[in-house]
């Protein structure tokens, strides 16, 4: 209703008058905003974190379908404050060669690289070891944008480089039923129990890897930060490998 919607708006629209406000007045260092993917990517999780406080869950419970859609009022709360996110996150998934976490250029805010950003942003501050707050406090108060403020503030994972790495991976790997380690898992939310629910199929994850067949090169064209998956197997007692050219 206008009620929620005001309040999802609000929260998103705040962060940036924060964040702006921020520069322009208490870190005078910097006065331009942050870049656009990144400073879209704080606000989507401002409405994450309103999904939280509105439906009385936390963070790091591997959040699944049903837990989040049931009873009627934790639905509606998710339909409000935090459906969207995980459909644009969905939409990333659909095409992670063309787009990725931090755009093909600083002023990238695109949906699927919104839904990107949040879900890194989110993979981030799991992964790490302070106080979520901690971490989002210095990314607004930083004298540095974009790539350089990431670095700095999520150095203990490596960064934007090792997060990016590790999310990709993870993106894949989590809730696969392969046995990974915990670095290559989304701490928050269940991913594959959730995403199949946007499309016709509940049984279908986004995230389709191409098959590699011998013989048969597979092209791709990557945005930087974009990621490709391709999955093959070798025979017992075989010997095969793979070509990037």
């Amino acid at each position: 209703n206008l009620f929620t919607d005001i309040n999802g708006t609000t929260v998103h629209e705040f962060q940036h008058l924060i964040n702006a406000s921020r520069r322009i007045y208490i870190t005078p260092e910097i006065v331009e905003n942050e870049e656009s993917w990144l400073n879209e990517g704080m606000s989507h999780l401002a409405e994450e974190l309103l999904f939280y406080k509105v439906s009385g869950l936390t963070t790091q419970q591997d959040l699944g379908f049903s837990t989040t859609t049931q009873p009627a009022a934790r639905y509606a709360t998710m339909v409000a404050y935090q459906a969207d996110n995980l459909g644009r996150y969905n939409s990333y998934l659909l095409a992670t060669d063309r787009h990725s976490a931090y755009g093909a250029d600083a002023d990238d805010d695109d949906l699927e690289t919104r839904g990107a950003t949040w879900a890194l942003l989110r993979f981030a501050l799991d992964r790490s070891p302070g106080s979520p707050n901690t971490y989002l406090r210095a990314l607004v108060n930083a004298p540095t944008q974009g790539i350089p403020n990431f670095n700095n503030i999520f150095s203990g994972i490596g960064g934007l480089a090792g997060a990016v790495r590790d999310f990709t991976i993870a993106n894949f790997t989590d809730n696969s039923g392969l046995s990974v380690a915990t670095k290559y898992t989304h701490a928050s939310w269940n991913y594959r129990d959730w995403l199949p629910h946007f499309t016709s199929n509940a049984s279908k994850f986004p995230l389709v890897p191409r098959n590699l067949i011998g013989g048969i090169a597979q092209p791709y064209s990557l945005i930087r930060g974009g990621s490709a998956y391709l999955r093959f197997r070798v025979g017992a007692n075989t010997t095969g490998g793979v070509k990037v050219t």
